[in-house]
């Protein structure tokens, strides 16, 4: 898999989330204006729940539609000897299992398949991006997730 694969197929997952969120925050904004959700008395909270619901939504549109833009221009051009922004980091853990990682300065998360292999959207301010900045191929990494300490070797910059 090369770079442009990954970078593009993170994008297109990007988008598909923001259609999924956008068409959900338009029916949350149809929502408030329905006769249903006319408040019945003071305590009565529909309008006022359905309305930070909206809120919610709005903000996670927006910030899908800016990590779209920052994916879309990051550099990724070049072989690289050293891990970091821009970077594909292909790992492989104690199993022998293999993954791959895009490694950005901003946003994260995001996954999608590629020649079948998963590759990971990582900021390079989360335990892992961090764990892995500035490392070169065949070094081990060690870093804490929730689930406790992972350990990995870098297989493959590019």
């Amino acid at each position: 898999m090369n770079k442009q694969e990954a970078r593009d197929a993170l994008v297109t997952r990007l988008k598909a989330d923001l259609e999924v969120v956008s068409e959900s925050q338009r029916q949350t904004q149809e929502g408030l204006t329905h006769e249903d959700n006319k408040q019945e008395g003071d305590k009565d909270m529909r309008s006022t729940e359905a309305s930070y619901l909206a809120r919610g939504l709005a903000e996670r549109v927006e910030q899908l539609h800016e990590e779209i833009g920052a994916l879309s221009t990051l550099d990724i051009k070049g072989g690289r000897e050293r891990a970091g922004a821009g970077a594909l980091v292909t790992v492989e853990d104690e199993d022998e299992k293999q993954q791959a990682y895009l490694l950005t300065p901003h946003s994260g998360g995001a996954r999608a398949e590629v020649k079948g292999m998963t590759v990971t959207l990582v900021t390079t301010k989360s335990p892992m991006g961090r764990a892995l900045l500035g490392k070169e191929e065949g070094d081990d990494v060690e870093f804490v997730t929730p689930r406790g300490t992972r350990y990995v070797t870098i297989i493959e910059i590019a």
